[in-house]
């Protein structure tokens, strides 16, 4: 196979992937405000099962020390099913998981991006940034359509986009947003930053500060420690990059984000120093909603101190609760043990298909970051991101810093 054809194979199963992650954002979890279970698999079931025919039509090669990870991984946690001392079975459980086993068993590496496909995830991250800010500002319309067809738990989106205009879109949750739009801005921040002498570059720094201040909206444990982040970045590249029209906009957005969170209030420091803290400190959302004894993960923890071992597998009890971070996740599904698996094959999967060592480490520590707010592999709005994450970091490299890419391609 020569290397246009190669080219042409591996942007044909990257139109597979960006489908196959429209169809996890898009595919409604409810009809009218009416929760229906079945949607969500259904729904993670076909963006799966595109996934899988990309790989098959375009003869997508799988990684073997993956897979068999992998295949260990899923196969300790259905046997500790049937050790569990809880007789009911989440059969629902097992799609997430097998996601999770087929997306990290996929090799990426040499997957490409057309400008085509380049423009429409512009495009795309565009549409997304629009549609949040419309819920920012309380557009009724697109709120009523989040309402009817995206509820994922009962009321959390009358709460969330209803009551508090909290721009969560498709994603259900503060923390699956905030970690979305925090790879939104990182992502645009670098490409202003290594796009040279060009006009775009400065769509690419705005889009990025959107992104950011949405992170402020969404007003939660997770979007406070990402903004934060993101500050760090903006701050490292403008040590970089002395441009005045960089510093501009950061001083811009981080002053507007300021006034409109507390422009209506007299004292601003008191209430910011309250917000903060309700943040960190309430056991419903924040920190100790994950981590505090008095929270709905209290079951979850005392299973896990207790049998460190011996996880539910897919089954559950009224008593424990699942998903808010890894202990609740994977912890308690699979024990320690399981758990180590979890980590080594996550290790392979980021090492064995991101170019740059540095990416992949980054990468591995934002997995790692993230299954303290929210398990990110097992969330079926955002797994399907990570390829799209690799194919877009891979395509940085190459294009700004892979030196024999570089003498054989104009940019």
């Amino acid at each position: 196979m020569n290397k246009e054809t190669q080219f042409k194979t591996s942007t044909g199963f990257t139109w597979f992937l960006i489908a196959s992650l429209l169809v996890s954002l898009y595919f409604p979890s409810s009809i009218g405000g009416s929760i229906i279970e079945q949607l969500s698999l259904l729904g993670n079931s076909l963006a799966l099962f595109l996934l899988l025919l990309g790989v098959f039509f375009c003869k997508v090669p799988l990684g073997s020390e993956r897979v068999v990870l992998g295949l260990i991984f899923i196969i300790a946690i259905s046997l500790l099913s049937f050790l569990s001392p809880f007789s009911e079975v989440t059969l629902g459980a097992v799609v997430p998981y097998v996601t999770l086993f087929i997306i990290v068993s996929v090799s990426y590496k040499n997957v490409y991006l057309s400008r085509r496909q380049l423009l429409f995830l512009f495009l795309f991250a565009i549409f997304q940034l629009i549609v949040a800010f419309m819920i920012v500002f309380s557009v009724s319309w697109v709120k009523a359509v989040f309402e009817s067809f995206y509820q994922m738990v009962p009321d959390l989106y009358y709460y969330m986009i209803g009551w508090e205009n909290k721009p969560v879109i498709t994603y259900a949750t503060h923390s699956v947003a905030g970690f979305v739009f925090f790879v939104f801005s990182l992502v645009f921040l670098v490409l202003y930053y290594e796009v040279k002498g060009s006009f775009s570059r400065f769509a690419f720094l705005l889009i990025s500060i959107l992104y950011s201040s949405l992170l402020v909206f969404i007003f939660s444990n997770t979007g406070l420690f990402l903004f934060v982040g993101m500050l760090f970045f903006y701050f490292y590249f403008s040590m970089k990059k002395s441009g005045v029209v960089f510093r501009f906009f950061l001083s811009f957005f981080v002053v507007s984000c300021f006034i409109y969170v507390f422009i209506n209030y007299s004292d601003i420091i008191s209430l910011a120093y309250e917000k903060i803290l309700e943040v960190l400190t309430s056991e419903h959302n924040g920190i100790l909603a994950r981590l505090s004894m008095n929270s709905r993960l209290a079951g979850s923890y005392t299973y896990v101190f207790d049998n460190p071992l011996q996880g539910v597998g897919f089954t559950y009890n009224a008593n424990i609760a699942f998903g808010d971070n890894f202990i609740s996740e994977y912890v308690l599904r699979g024990g320690f043990a399981s758990y180590f698996i979890y980590l080594v094959l996550v290790l392979f999967f980021c090492f064995s298909n991101v170019s740059s060592k540095m990416m992949a480490s980054m990468l591995f520590a934002f997995i790692l970051i993230s299954d303290f707010g929210y398990p990110l592999l097992v969330a079926y709005r955002f797994v399907f991101f990570f390829p799209i994450m690799i194919i877009i970091m891979n395509y940085i490299y190459r294009e700004f810093h892979d030196k024999e890419h570089l003498r054989t391609h104009t940019r």
